[in-house]
């Protein structure tokens, strides 16, 4: 058992399985807010989606440590990955990555259809081909490459029978969009000085540390915010998850507002980057939850 670890260990890191594990909860929220019911049939449908869009994740980020690995080799954050670390080869990391990425694609197709797929090939495309490029370009590469994470959620809408031009789908994706912002952002008060050795752009050559955290904590409230403007559109929702959602964003707020004086101190990014994907996590939760109350199943 302890050698079978020792072998699966390097390529679950390899797929960066904890992003991949958020794209696919984060479809799987959105299936069910977009279905009309939850049967056995439905429930079975959702579970592969998320599954497929779980795969196609894994292989899309094994394949952006085989892209990067030369400028991870340079940063000691990133240096202890698969590849550069010598634990995986490359050639086998990137055959890897497309044998992942072809499962979560047949897997898509058979469960979601031609419109699941594609999206999903789209995220892709961007996340590997669009992102990594501007990320060697632009200190502002995040904010068009958080597009990949609209994709995960728009899948499970489509998917579960949600319209593409209703007003919870718009917010929905627009709150995966803005929270990678300051997500990301947030790194970069911890590891600035490592894109900067790498020879890779970094905020902290526009940006002193004062006005990372100021710009972090704004798009941090807009995350709050933009989450809350969901559940205005879900008019049947129950009130005590409005209730709790509103406590959510409060607790947001308030741990946001913390940043400036945990950033004076050096350790903003381990404060609050945890807690943003908390959150994250708490309000699909509570929006799946309200949905499943609402059709008396909970």
């Amino acid at each position: 058992m302890r050698s079978l670890a020792l072998i699966i260990r390097p390529y679950a890191e390899l797929c960066k399985i904890r992003i991949s594990f958020f794209a696919a909860l984060s479809s799987s929220a959105c299936f069910v807010l977009a279905s009309s019911g939850l049967t056995m049939a439905l429930t079975m449908e959702c579970i592969m989606i998320s599954a497929g869009v779980f795969l196609l994740a894994s292989g899309s980020g094994a394949l952006n440590q085989y892209q990067e690995m030369d400028t991870d080799g340079l940063m000691p954050r990133t240096a202890g990955r698969p590849i550069p670390s010598g634990r995986i080869r490359p050639q086998q990391a990137k055959a890897f990555s497309f044998l992942v990425m072809g499962f979560g694609s047949a897997v898509l197709l058979a469960f979601g259809g031609i419109s699941a797929v594609l999206l999903g090939l789209f995220a892709a495309l961007w996340y590997n081909g669009v992102y990594v490029y501007l990320k060697k370009k632009s200190v502002f590469s995040v904010i068009p490459g958080a597009l990949t994470g609209t994709i995960p959620p728009a899948i499970g809408w489509i998917s579960g029978g949600g319209m593409p031009f209703s007003p919870v789908f718009y917010s929905l994706c627009l709150c995966f969009f803005i929270w990678q912002i300051p997500h990301s952002w947030l790194l970069f008060l911890e590891y600035g000085h490592e894109y900067q050795k790498a020879g890779l752009p970094s905020l902290t050559h526009v940006w002193n540390r004062r006005q990372i955290i100021r710009n972090t904590f704004i798009w941090t409230l807009c995350t709050a915010i933009i989450c809350l403007t969901v559940s205005l559109h879900l008019t049947s929702i129950v009130p005590v998850i409005r209730v709790a959602l509103v406590a959510a964003a409060l607790w947001l707020a308030g741990s946001s507002a913390l940043l400036f004086y945990h950033g004076k101190h050096g350790h903003a990014h381990s404060f609050l980057f945890g807690k943003l994907n908390a959150y994250m996590f708490v309000v699909m939760a509570l929006l799946v939850c309200g949905r499943l109350i609402q059709r008396n199943i909970l």
